[in-house]
């Protein structure tokens, strides 16, 4: 099992770039940036990091077809790959319901649909073909990219639902998990059972998980991580909330305020418990016993912040030698 860096583009891209280099120098595999749709453009932000490091892998986790038009969406994807010499992996998905929904006006609808179109097409254009389509929200004519020579791209899942894990086990080359590790071990198995059921390799697709991350077990630190768990519970599927110790009225009244913005009220409400159940965090020992079950459940990438803990290039550094450099 390898380790991955996680940044968003709420953070400073320089700060990104100094933990990417951290990371660089110890061993991760690759650096994942998480979209804040409110905030910076992620291809924007992908491509300085892609300049700025030389081995490390990177990729959006994730971004939105239903964010971007197709043809956006295939053309920063192949200028990041050519511009990081073919480091690139897309990782894509429905995004958050509520940030969605107030950039285009609704939430996202067919979702299973439009995955599939998402990464029928996209895959077909990488490949240099002329794509004409007319589905649910992709619609193309005679479209053809011009980047010569483009190195081949992975394209993973940033989904949680089962039917878009099942999608996922179908179509994608890896995906990325997020939630309480108990409905993940659940996750895991939809995707690798449909995989078997396609035909293909379930051994072969990458299974990522990120979580909120931290090298302490310290309550600051703790509640450095409510405003990633208080996104991940506003778009949480309704299969997983058996796995998680909140009353349904307070899960209604977070998904309330953050549909409101009004993200500190909504992160106020969620217990140190609640979090814990969407995080790695604590001392050496304690990661080290974490990690291992994660190894255990059959993730082959585990995703380090964020949050990070006091310092975060320490934990990075410290991290990494855990897992033998994050290799």
């Amino acid at each position: 099992m390898r380790l991955s860096l996680g940044v968003a583009t709420s953070q400073p891209v320089e700060t990104s770039v100094e933990l990417a280099r951290e990371a660089e120098a110890s061993g991760y595999g690759r650096v994942w940036v998480g979209e804040d749709i409110p905030s910076r453009e992620v291809f924007t932000y992908l491509s300085i990091l892609a300049l700025r490091t030389g081995r490390l892998g990177i990729g959006t986790g994730i971004t939105s077809p239903y964010v971007r038009k197709i043809t956006t969406l295939a053309a920063s994807a192949a200028g990041v790959q050519h511009l990081s010499g073919g480091r690139f992996t897309l990782g894509i998905g429905p995004g958050g319901l509520p940030e969605v929904e107030k950039v285009t006006g609704r939430p996202p609808h067919d979702v299973v649909d439009v995955m599939w179109e998402a990464a029928t097409v996209l895959r077909r254009i990488f490949q240099g073909e002329t794509v004409s389509h007319q589905g649910v929200l992709i619609c193309l004519s005679d479209y053809l990219i011009t980047h010569p020579g483009m190195a081949p791209m992975d394209i993973y899942f940033g989904v949680r639902g089962p039917r878009l894990l099942a999608l996922a086990g179908e179509l994608a080359d890896g995906v990325i998990l997020s939630g309480p590790l108990d409905y993940l071990a659940r996750g895991i198995r939809i995707v690798e059972e449909s995989a078997a059921g396609a035909g293909r390799d379930p051994g072969g697709i990458v299974k990522v998980l990120w979580n909120a991350f931290a090298m302490t077990g310290e309550a600051s630190v703790l509640k450095s991580a409510r405003p990633m768990v208080a996104t991940m519970l506003a778009s949480l599927p309704e299969a997983a909330l058996e796995h998680i110790d909140i009353k349904r009225e307070t899960l209604e009244e977070v998904r309330r305020l953050f549909a409101l913005s009004r993200y500190e009220d909504a992160c106020a409400l969620i217990e140190p418990g609640v979090i814990k159940e969407f995080m790695i965090a604590g001392d050496r020992a304690e990661l080290e016993d974490q990690l291992e079950r994660c190894r255990r459940m059959g993730f082959d990438e585990v995703v380090v912040g964020p949050p990070y803990g006091e310092e975060p290039r320490k934990v990075i550094r410290e991290v990494g030698g855990l897992m033998g450099g994050g290799r």
